[in-house]
């Protein structure tokens, strides 16, 4: 788990960046948190990242085809209204 607010540096004692560019290791999913409304802005800044994250994750509640539309050419699994919690413990 790596963190990310533009505000706070520290979240459950993990080193905390302000967006997902400035992450220094390769990132395997990012996991959405936030309401519909900002998902397209990471869903451009997904696209910063090098390398590729493999997943852009919206968790339950959350759609939005903006970012499904910014993301669909890139070779990222788009997930929207799943808990990732969930999906993990029923596989």
């Amino acid at each position: 788990v790596i963190p990310v607010h533009p505000k706070r540096m520290n979240i459950w004692g993990l080193e905390t960046y302000a967006s997902l560019t400035d992450i220094p290791v390769p990132v395997d999913l990012v996991n959405l948190f936030r309401r519909a409304e900002f998902c397209p802005e990471h869903a451009r800044e997904t696209l910063q990242m090098n390398p590729l994250p493999m997943g852009f994750w919206m968790q339950s509640g959350i759609i939005c085809p903006e970012a499904r539309e910014i993301l669909q050419a890139a070779p990222i699994t788009i997930v929207e209204d799943r808990c990732v919690m969930v999906e993990h413990q029923g596989a």
